[in-house]
């Protein structure tokens, strides 16, 4: 008698997600499949909870999906049997960078015909299940509905490998890790998850040539117009290369991937506490600023990117000072975009990234036009 009916299919891989948001529909392609994994018939309390904040979020909000796929090649006669579970970690990127949304990978189900346990490692419940990165509403910049089938441009990007784009995955995924890892630890230590969001930052920059002329201020442009006069030319490029500009390459690359229908749109209420279009600069500054600070002196800043009783600001309320002496500090802590501001201008800066090197996500990702219909 034939028995293998009855065992996994060594080629259908199966892995388990899950976010504090609800999703609804599947998503279904010839590769993969995205459905929801309902809770267990005996499972009384995850079922209640689901049922009771289907539409009003709570701290305990958790939602299963599972994902099956089958474009891995067969394994080769080896000892080792491969770990798929990244394929659930590069489809929460993706997820989360769309929809704005938190997700955990729980690990493989089902890989090369041998069933497997998911991880249980505890998920600690959700302080702010009200804001944009757990709550079950659409991000307020795109309004993309809470719906797997919309995601299909990305997902097929992650998964299709490209020569052409494999400067543009590589460096994707290297920076929404830290997104992703950020929106995880959010609630359990927020200056590190700020601090991921940075890096993500970073790392698009280096996507980016800059020349010297917009790297260099005038005052370092007149120093370097000494040294041709006295020095080879070796040693100026020398110097050059010792002057990362990390800082400088951090806030031209965020502030050009923002566009104007970023500032048009937002999930804050209160006007005075919005990120704006002509302080944007200031703050993508003084954010990079606070992680100097944190990172080289130990300088605490949570008080001032955390939310408070269910508001929602992207930036500090004005008109109150920090209390700090130093006033150098002080001018940082009062300009530094808050948690839900930075997570904001980061996750637009990566879909933008995307849409803006040939993978079409959204038109309100396009490029600005002027009076004249003229991109700019």
């Amino acid at each position: 008698m034939d028995n293998s009916k009855f065992r996994s299919h060594p080629n259908i891989h199966k892995c388990l997600i899950s976010s504090p948001a609800r999703f609804n529909g599947d998503y279904e392609d010839d590769e993969l499949l995205i459905a929801s994994a309902h809770p267990s018939m005996r499972n009384r309390a995850l079922y209640n909870t689901q049922k009771d904040n289907e539409y009003n979020e709570s701290q305990m909000s958790r939602y299963y999906y599972v994902c099956t796929f089958d474009f891995l090649p067969e394994p080769d006669q080896q000892i080792v049997i491969p770990d798929n579970s990244f394929i659930g970690d590069i489809i929460s990127i993706a997820l989360a960078v769309y929809y704005g949304k938190r997700f955990d990978n729980h690990g493989i189900l089902e890989s090369y015909g041998i069933f497997w346990m998911p991880n249980y490692e505890p998920i600690f419940s959700i302080s702010n299940e009200h804001v944009g990165i757990t709550n079950h509403l659409p991000r307020k910049d795109l309004e993309i509905p809470l719906a797997f089938d919309k995601c299909e441009a990305i997902i097929k990007f992650i998964l299709t490998r490209n020569a052409q784009y494999e400067k543009l995955h590589r460096y994707f995924l290297a920076a929404g890790k830290f997104y992703l890892n950020s929106l995880q630890i959010m609630d359990q230590d927020i200056e590190k998850a700020y601090l991921d969001l940075i890096t993500c930052g970073e790392i698009l920059s280096n996507f980016y040539d800059y020349t010297d002329n917009e790297l260099y201020d005038e005052k370092l442009k007149k120093i370097f117009i000494k040294l041709a006069c006295m020095s080879e030319e070796s040693d100026i490029k020398y110097l050059k290369s010792r002057l990362y500009q990390v800082r400088k390459k951090f806030n031209l690359t965020l502030k050009s991937l923002l566009n104007k229908k970023f500032f048009s749109k937002t999930e804050s209420n209160d006007e005075s506490v919005k990120l704006q279009e002509e302080c944007i600069e200031i703050n993508i500054k003084a954010a990079y600023d606070i992680r100097s600070k944190y990172v080289h002196t130990g300088q605490s800043f949570k008080p001032y990117i955390e939310q408070m009783y269910r508001s929602i600001n992207e930036v500090g309320v004005p008109g109150l000072e920090p209390n700090v002496d130093d006033k150098d500090l002080k001018k940082v802590l009062k300009r530094i975009p808050t948690y839900i501001g930075l997570e904001r201008i980061i996750r637009f800066a990566l879909l933008r990234f995307l849409h803006t090197n040939g993978v079409y996500l959204h038109k309100d990702l396009d490029d600005d036009k002027d009076a004249k219909g003229e991109r700019t």
